[in-house]
């Protein structure tokens, strides 16, 4: 009956298959309630959970008697609720809870809507779902807000003489709280960072552990080293599977038993100053965000204990004995000196009047020796001078003015100090203190540090937030804020100065990174940069790389259609000397569209738009330069025009396959084939998958172009096993489709109609495609292997996965990224990032393919790691069906297992 009311009043289509409405609301956890307030009965289907004193289904009854199911402390709460419902509100919800049938509490939200009745008396229907979970995490994340203000506002703790008392009720509560095993602090020993010292230990177990002699070194641990250098939190699910910490699985994780780890970088005024270790020696477990950002402010307010302890700790040396002081002060590294007052100044002056008294009434009474390092003075001459005198510098700027009105207290103020002669300006940090006493200022305590190299720092960090790594020019983010701070100023004038907006792409650079490789278009970039920097050499422009082939210049000075076409020639001029790769010369050229500030755009959008549309126009026209027009726009219509033309294309037979061969290392015979599609457009030429099959993903149409390549990659893998029998085919499978059981339904079709053994076709997904909708695609996959077919996961090490997560997969292999196969060679940490990956594929039962192999030396590197299969275009580029069973055949042909004779692929 209830159910049957509730589809009345809603209108749901289940009104005449009531169990179907059952057992969709109980799938999603909801339950239904009606109530009638003049009778006071409540009519309710509650699935949900199970009471502890009322068992799941109906509930009819005097609502009254209801309220004893709630806990006591909650039902003055839902005798409002019933108020509200006879006072004839709206709507009304509440959250209250109940005890389960296990002696749990369960949070429950409870909802519902004003309705009629035929004969106008008044009812409320609502739903009733499970909400513990949600609520449970708030109170957590309450608790951890109300520990850290706890420890904020106790003194013993922040404010503390004691580094050992503030740094174990920090660490002691911050792990409680976060409910591990163990809780410890690191600190960097050296300045290379390369030996971390444990300072603190705490132990849940056994609180006689000692933290003496605990060491992490370089030589021993260097990945988690480098980790850590890199700033990073490590929050790791599964300390025995995690690559990470492969090096800690011989002595650290048996001597401790720790299972999963979360460990904090530690900064002490903006420098890597150590890290803190939470470890749980109880099992595995994942790291909620709430958990991570608990423990890094837990950190930071360690550190504000740690730093205030320190301070009252100097604090109360220096009052203890002048000589103490004068000790600390003369052994500090930076500058440091007192000036005293004579005759002090009256605080009530104008803070002008207070400067030009302190150049003659202030005198340097103290000075360190980097002080008389820095001014290359002695005693006799610096104590007892006026600083206007000694120290000019102090009153330039506003440094002293900022000193008074912000009661003579001023904190690392940021100066440049120009060098003597030749010497090159150094960045100073200045902080002065005054002492002001019966409202006279009477002295003055002065430091400055040398941050020159911090500033490089900073430098070195915005040079790798706006500069392409790769040519170093200007990145796409950079370009922006440029183009958007010279048109937003521009734009307020009445005559905004014009400037143009110049977008460069190469063309047949992807026909070099097909057949050369992809270093070889990473040296034509590079090259790129010098023409670029030639053409826009004593002018007001920028140039910048925007993405792959894609450059961009912006000419703040040129202002006609005429200007911006010049510009363009000149880029085109540059690239008439041919381009040198691998010992070979190309000529390349590129089609460049124009567009003008602010005739076709006052932002970088609407510019980078007119002049991509004017691009395009230029590449269908034989390159050279464009300046936009509105009449020739027609980069919209070639996207949208793809789109809408890929089924036609499945069918008129415009899309091929090209087949790339994986090989085993050790005998270097073919395994399998990856199937790569391609479009021969009739206007756009020889399409690959990257020009359209993103595109193809936002619609339907990727399902029929993933069912044409299945079907075509099963028939060509069955054809060429009369060639090579037992070499199998792989299919990339798209994000889209792994919560779609149609896939499943249609591999089996295609198997079935081939002829080709399942067991000869691998199913290649991305690490990114198990991030979003994990139950859904986790249970296709289990569908597909358990119809035989074998689950890769392609490109691993670029996206989130760790091998712990990947483990729970039915999954048979995994290709690790070309990125760090082709860096291996060269770098240390890449190598060992390979070698760690097969040992622990290995362990947990994969296969390993490694792509991106450029070289024989890097096979015979996989070769000694002991990878199983190899795939890059030092193997063999990408070839058609037929190139391919020519391949096979020869490849096949040589029982040793030799390198077959090229096949050359247009």
């Amino acid at each position: 009956m209830l159910v049957s009311r509730i589809s009345q009043l809603t209108k749901i289509p289940f009104g005449t298959n009531e169990p179907l409405l059952q057992r969709a609301l109980a799938a999603g956890g909801i339950g239904l309630w009606d109530y009638l307030p003049d009778s006071g009965f409540i009519d309710l289907y509650h699935n949900v959970i199970s009471f502890k004193r009322l068992g799941p289904g109906r509930y009819y009854g005097p609502v009254t008697d209801f309220l004893d199911f709630l806990l006591p402390e909650d039902r003055s709460s839902m005798e409002r609720l019933l108020e509200q419902c006879a006072s004839g509100a709206e709507s009304v919800e509440l959250e209250f809870r109940v005890s389960s049938s296990s002696n749990r509490t369960v949070w429950l939200s409870c909802r519902g809507n004003r309705a009629s009745l035929e004969d106008g008396r008044i009812r409320y229907v609502g739903t009733l779902a499970d909400v513990t979970h949600r609520t449970e995490r708030e109170l957590r994340s309450l608790q951890f807000h109300e520990s850290l203000f706890a420890l904020a506002r106790d003194p013993s703790v922040v404010a503390s003489a004691s580094l050992a008392e503030t740094i174990g009720s920090i660490l002691t509560e911050v792990g409680d709280k976060l409910e591990v095993t163990r809780a410890s602090l690191w600190q960097f020993v050296d300045r290379d960072a390369h030996v971390l010292r444990c300072k603190y230990l705490h132990d849940t177990r056994n609180a006689s552990v000692s933290a003496d002699n605990i060491e992490i070194t370089q030589a021993r641990y260097p990945l988690y080293l480098a980790a850590i250098r890199q700033r990073r939190t490590l929050a790791v699910e599964d300390a025995l599977t995690d690559p990470l910490l492969a090096e800690f699985r011989d002595e650290y994780l048996p001597q401790t038993d720790v299972r999963a780890l979360l460990d904090v970088p530690v900064f002490v005024r903006g420098e890597l100053w150590g890290v803190v270790c939470f470890e749980d020696c109880t099992s595995t477990r994942a790291w909620n965000r709430d958990e991570q950002t608990y423990a890094s402010s837990g950190i930071d307010l360690l550190m504000v204990g740690v730093e205030s302890a320190q301070r009252l700790k100097t604090e109360r040396e220096l009052l203890q004995t002048r000589e103490r002081h004068r000790a600390f002060v003369q052994a500090a590294p930076d500058p440091i000196w007192c000036i005293d007052i004579d005759p002090p100044i009256n605080v009530t002056e104008t803070p002008q009047a207070q400067i030009e008294r302190l150049r003659t009434q202030a005198r340097v009474t103290d000075a360190n020796a980097a002080f008389m390092r820095d001014y290359v003075l002695t005693d006799d001459r610096i104590i007892g001078r006026a600083i206007g005198e000694t120290m000019p510098e102090l009153f330039k700027g506003s440094s002293l003015r900022d000193w008074v009105d912000r009661g003579y207290r001023l904190v690392e103020r940021e100066l440049i100090q120009r060098g003597r002669g030749e010497a090159p300006a150094n960045w100073l940090s200045l902080s002065l203190l005054g002492v002001v006493e019966d409202g006279k200022l009477i002295r003055m305590w002065g430091a400055r540090r040398n941050i020159t190299d911090r500033k490089r720092y900073q430098s070195l960090l915005e040079h790798l937030a706006y500069r392409d790594p790769l040519t170093g020019l200007l990145n796409r983010q950079r370009m922006v804020a440029e183009i958007t701070d010279v048109c937003t100023t521009r734009a307020r004038d009445a005559m905004p100065e014009p400037a143009a907006f110049l977008l460069i792409d190469l063309n047949l650079f992807k026909d070099i990174n097909d057949t050369l490789g992809h270093a070889s278009g990473d040296e034509v970039l590079r090259q790129m940069r010098h023409r670029l920097e030639s053409v826009i050499k004593d002018t007001n422009a920028v140039a910048a790389r925007l993405g792959g082939d894609e450059f961009a210049i912006f000419a703040r000075d040129v202002g006609t259609g005429e200007g911006a076409l010049r510009l363009g020639e000149a880029v085109g001029e540059a690239m008439r000397e041919p381009f040198l790769i691998a010992n070979s010369k190309f000529h390349l050229s590129a089609s460049i569209g124009a567009a003008l500030f602010p005739i076709h755009g006052t932002t970088f959008s609407e510019l980078s738009r007119a002049a991509d549309e004017a691009m395009y126009h230029a590449k269908n026209t034989g390159g050279g330069t464009r300046l936009f027009s509105r009449a020739t726009v027609v980069f919209e219509q070639k996207k949208l025009g793809l789109l809408a033309r890929l089924p036609a294309a499945i069918e008129s037979g415009e899309l091929t396959l090209e087949f790339q061969p994986l090989i085993h290392v050790g005998s270097r015979k073919p395994a399998r084939m990856e199937a790569l599609v391609r479009w021969n457009h009739p206007e756009y030429g020889r399409l690959a998958a990257r020009d359209f099959v993103h595109k193809a993903e936002m619609s339907d149409s990727i399902r029929q172009l993933t069912r044409w390549v299945i079907d075509n990659a099963a028939r060509a893998a069955k054809a060429w096993q009369s060639i090579a029998p037992g070499v199998g085919v792989s299919i990339n499978i798209s994000p889209r489709l792994l919560g779609d059981s149609a896939i499943v339904a249609h591999l089996q079709l295609a198997i079935a109609q081939s002829g080709l053994p399942t067991k000869l076709m691998d199913l290649e997904i991305t690490e990114t495609s198990l991030i979003h909708n994990q139950d859904r695609a986790a249970q296709v996959l289990e569908d597909c292997r358990a119809l035989g077919f074998s689950i890769v996961i392609d490109d691993y090490g670029v996206g989130f996965c760790s091998l712990s997560y990947l483990r729970r997969l039915p999954l048979r292999g995994l290709k690790i990224d070309h990125s760090f196969v082709q860096r291996m060679s060269e770098s240390a940490e890449d190598g060992i990032i390979v070698q760690s990956t097969i040992t622990l594929a290995h362990n947990l039962g994969l296969t390993v393919v490694a792509e991106g192999v450029e070289d024989s030396a890097s096979l015979v590197q996989l070769q000694t790691y002991g990878c199983d299969f190899a795939q890059g275009f030092g193997i063999a580029v990408p070839m058609s069906e037929a190139d391919t069973q020519e391949w096979l055949r020869a490849r096949v042909g040589n029982g040793n297992g030799s390198t077959a004779r090229a096949v050359t692929v247009a």
